[in-house]
């Protein structure tokens, strides 16, 4: 009896864990997650004074949870109202969009998110920052960046965008060396310059970003950027080598936790072991795992507790 009950309890804990690492954590049957507001991607861009044009905040929910069946959305100037958007999403991970009026300025815009699973249902609301008419002038440039394979390699990535208020209607994007300003790398066009453009292929080092972002509007303004219709902006950023990134999955019931890991746009690196080991003692591994293919994710297939992490070795 002994030997069967051993057995019935490692079966147990195979399939709790080959369920977590397949699908991740779910919520109970008929019950929504508790959700946190970084499970949202979101956008808000802020109206424009000059043009007298409406903003705008876009909403997606990111974190695809099995069990989520229907999203509603509504936008206000409180937590309970009064709203003057509600949407609901067409699927539970679709983008919903609308616009922000002007007569939302000074105020704190408001987003109260109901969510159905199942026959239960959920409410939750967060705040989206103060809404303000903003100046044409007042837009700016964003950069960030994505490393490079293994320090050598030529796949890292420059994304840049614009960050102001609305009705600009296109902007032109130029890369440049940092150490050769007169050299233009590419350039790339873009009529969504709220979302910006990627530079792809790119090896490790200094850039600068050079922008002409067009209002829709012709503004009044003394800005120095302002020349031929268009403001000029720039930015720096760096484009370093792959990092290391870990993901916790929380235990749920009696199914353990584990780490889910990868590695960020690496390129020639034939083959890399991650070395599991807790916080306390960093030097002794408990667990070595070697990916077959070094790029995919990995995930621990270990029972772990939420202190353990990867080193990572090529």
């Amino acid at each position: 009896m002994q030997k069967t009950s051993t057995s019935t309890t490692w079966f147990f804990g195979w399939v709790c864990a080959l369920l977590l690492l397949c699908s991740g954590p779910l919520p109970a049957s008929g019950q929504c997650p508790a959700f946190q507001w970084n499970d949202f991607t979101k956008t808000l861009v802020q109206p424009n004074k000059d043009c007298n044009t409406a903003g705008s905040v876009s909403i997606r929910y990111s974190n695809n949870v099995v069990g989520v069946d229907d999203l509603r959305y509504q936008f206000g100037s409180g937590p309970n109202g009064p709203w003057f958007q509600e949407v609901d999403a067409p699927s539970p991970g679709a983008t919903v969009k609308v616009d922000v009026p002007t007569s939302m300025d000074g105020k704190t815009l408001f987003v109260r998110i109901t969510t159905q699973c199942g026959t239960s249902n959920r409410t939750d609301y967060w705040s989206m920052g103060r809404i303000d008419l903003r100046k044409s002038e007042t837009v700016s440039l964003r950069t960030s960046s994505t490393p490079a394979g293994s320090g050598v390699g030529s796949s890292g990535g420059v994304q840049a965008w614009i960050d102001g208020p609305s009705n600009f209607t296109e902007a032109t994007f130029n890369l440049y060396k940092r150490n050769d300003p007169n050299t233009v790398i590419a350039t790339q066009r873009s009529t969504r310059p709220y979302e910006g453009v990627t530079f792809f292929n790119l090896p490790k080092g200094d850039y600068t970003v050079i922008a002409t972002a067009k209002p829709g509007c012709t503004p009044t303004t003394t800005a120095s950027n302002w020349n031929d219709g268009a403001f000029k902006l720039a930015g720096n950023v760096s484009v370093g080598t792959f990092n290391l990134i870990a993901t916790a999955i929380p235990s749920r019931g009696t199914c353990p936790g584990g780490v889910k890991v990868e590695v960020s746009k690496v390129t020639g690196v034939q083959q890399i072991v991650y070395n599991l080991a807790t916080q306390q003692d960093p030097n002794t591994v408990v667990q070595t795992t070697r990916p077959t293919t070094p790029t995919s994710p990995t995930r621990s297939r270990a029972w772990l507790p939420e202190s353990m992490w990867f080193r990572p070795q090529k």
